[in-house]
């Protein structure tokens, strides 16, 4: 996925690839943020387990995997208020 988006960087369809950088305090969508030669923002997550159920609902209620929802919901906003104020919607 971000060898993919490096050749859209390439080709010209985004301006910016951030690779595993948080760009706010307390990142949690941090594995990949592309900004768009429109000015809009992406985020991706990449999270992988082997355990069944994976993705119950602990999940995203605590913090055992970095993944609590109001947290994760917390970071764009953080975004849209800080670095990406700018952005496209």
């Amino acid at each position: 996925m971000e060898a993919g988006r490096v050749v859209d960087l390439l080709l010209g369809g985004i301006i910016s690839v951030h690779v595993d950088e948080k760009l706010v305090a307390d990142d949690r969508l941090d594995d990949l943020t592309v900004i768009n030669a429109d000015g809009s923002r992406e985020w991706t997550q990449f999270t992988h387990s082997d355990e069944e159920d994976a993705l119950g609902y602990s999940t995203f209620t605590t913090d055992d995997r970095g993944l609590r929802l109001d947290r994760l919901v917390a970071a764009p906003v953080a975004d849209r208020d800080g670095p990406g104020a700018g952005c496209a919607s």
